[in-house]
């Protein structure tokens, strides 16, 4: 069983919040307002969205590098990945006709190309 890596889920939980934030503030803020909460709200802007991406892909590397795996268990991974693929993108179009700035289908396009990458680097290694 894997252990989980603290450090890495509070900057997950600390990137998710920042997109609520981030969405909140697309919706119901106003970027031109010198306010103190509007200066509070703009710093997560753009930070947070870049860190949740960036997580993102760091997750489905750790998820994914096995080095010693068999060809079955790449079989497996390659699925899961997949999976989660096609779950963001069904979401993400599912979300869309209510939030146009929805971006959850590009996250599960993106991670359907990554799958065929990120497991073809690991055959790679593995033959080392």
């Amino acid at each position: 069983m894997q252990s989980r890596i603290p450090g890495f889920d509070l900057a997950r939980a600390w990137a998710i919040f920042g997109m609520f934030v981030v969405n909140f503030n697309i919706t119901f803020g106003n970027f031109t307002d010198p306010s103190p909460m509007s200066r509070f709200l703009n710093l997560f802007t753009g930070n947070s969205s870049a860190a949740f991406v960036i997580l993102a892909g760091m997750g489905v590397s750790l998820l994914t590098f096995r080095p010693e795996a068999t060809p079955e268990e790449q079989k497996r991974l390659k699925r899961i990945v997949l999976n989660r693929s096609w779950f963001l993108f069904g979401l993400g179009l599912l979300v869309y006709p209510w939030w146009t700035g929805d971006i959850l289908h590009f996250y599960g396009g993106y991670m359907h190309l990554a799958a065929f990458f990120l497991l073809a680097v690991n055959a790679d290694r593995a033959a080392l």
